[in-house]
């Protein structure tokens, strides 16, 4: 575990609320924590996967799949990290302020999932944060595997519907999270093998377990 030493004895991430036990670094900054996985989501959103240095001129392009690529010039994912930096700073409100204004302004699907996914988050009432997780999903769901954002969106897919699921389940609408948590559990093969991945699935499994419970108890 990678943690600073000269701040609070039990540190969560920012982001994602996950302490030093779920994830296996957690890095502090100017008055907030961020954790691998979410190093990890903001850089696979931010940049996809790196696009082939070299390319035959016959060879068609777009490319899809492992090859797709998201630029990484591209300006708006660039005003989405700038956002997403303003709000693990603390400035949860300007980032939720810029995060509607971007929200009106953008069309391609790989930048409405990051929007609305990052703004999900900023919410504390579960209903707002499952409208813009929703808004995430239906963004997703543009994505099939010939699109350009295929590669960059793939590892996203079981983060999205896990999220999903949890506002669902804080709602007591208990049949909509158990779907949303079965389609994340299918998307779990996607995720990378990486401190993201395993963050994503002890979410997963978390958030299964205390439903399992819960519904023991009934």
């Amino acid at each position: 575990m990678n943690v600073s030493e000269d701040t609070g004895a039990n540190p969560v991430c920012s982001f994602c609320g996950a302490n030093t036990a779920q994830v296996k670094h957690l890095i502090s900054g100017p008055g907030a924590w961020i954790c691998d996985g979410c190093v990890r989501a903001s850089y696979q959103i931010i940049e996809g996967s790196r696009r082939e240095k070299t390319r035959s001129a016959d060879e068609p392009a777009p490319a899809t799949g492992a090859d797709a690529a998201v630029p990484i010039d591209d300006p708006i994912m660039a005003t989405i990290a700038q956002v997403q930096q303003a709000a693990l700073q603390g400035h949860r409100e300007q980032a939720a302020s810029a995060y509607e204004q971007l929200w009106s302004q953008v069309e391609r699907p790989l930048h409405r999932i990051s929007v609305a996914h990052y703004m999900a988050d900023l919410q504390d009432d579960p209903a707002e944060e499952l409208r813009w997780d929703e808004r995430a999903l239906e963004a997703a769901a543009e994505v099939t595997p010939q699109h350009a954002d295929a590669a960059a969106v793939a590892p996203l897919r079981a983060s999205l519907h896990v999220n999903a699921a949890r506002a669902l389940h804080e709602l007591g609408r208990r049949e909509d999270a158990r779907e949303q948590l079965g389609a994340a559990r299918q998307a779990e093969r996607m995720l990378p093998e990486d401190g993201y991945g395993s963050l994503v699935r002890s979410r997963i499994d978390e958030l299964g377990t205390e439903m399992d419970g819960q519904q023991t108890l009934l």
